[in-house]
């Protein structure tokens, strides 16, 4: 049998977005500039706004998360990262 498909790495660093801009570099392809924002605030410097928000693992046991937002003010990025750590999960903007 062949396996048509990512293998176990390749498909957890496909649903981390925070390994994706690594991925992306690797690969030779641009990237917009992120940060994943968790409990202890920002792992780096904000993107400049507008900014979507959105939670840093996607998958299908996600149910109820916050979905992806577009923020436009600092008070808008606050609440929306907020929304996504209550629920346990790291955001990436």
């Amino acid at each position: 049998a062949v396996v048509a498909g990512p293998d176990a790495e390749q498909y957890r660093r496909l649903c981390d977005k925070g390994e994706l801009a690594a991925a992306a570099e690797e690969a030779g392809i641009d990237h917009p500039p992120t940060v994943i924002a968790g409990e202890d605030g920002p792992r780096g410097v904000w993107p400049a706004l507008p900014s979507i928000v959105k939670p840093r693992i996607s998958g299908e046991d996600l149910r109820g998360v916050p979905a992806a937002t577009l923020v436009r003010t600092p008070a808008e990025r606050e609440a929306a990262v907020a929304a996504l750590v209550a629920v346990g999960i790291d955001a990436i903007v």
